[in-house]
């Protein structure tokens, strides 16, 4: 988890500030191919830790801004 923090630290914590910026087209679209799929890795790696509701949220951000460009 940490080597994917440090190449995407985007996917610690909520992601609120990301998910904003992934709706208001703040992000390029690399960004969005990678973050999805790394904030499932991410939530599947620490699942024990916390919630799902927020990592649900951003994952969905990342899709809906990909389908969304």
């Amino acid at each position: 988890m940490v080597v994917l923090g440090y190449a995407l630290p985007q996917v610690y914590g909520t992601g609120f500030h990301v998910m904003e910026a992934a709706l208001e087209v703040r992000l390029p679209i690399f960004l969005l191919v990678l973050l999805g799929p790394a904030k499932i890795l991410g939530t599947s790696l620490t699942l024990g830790s916390g919630g799902v509701f927020a990592p649900s949220l951003f994952i969905g951000s990342m899709i809906g801004g990909l389908g969304g460009r």
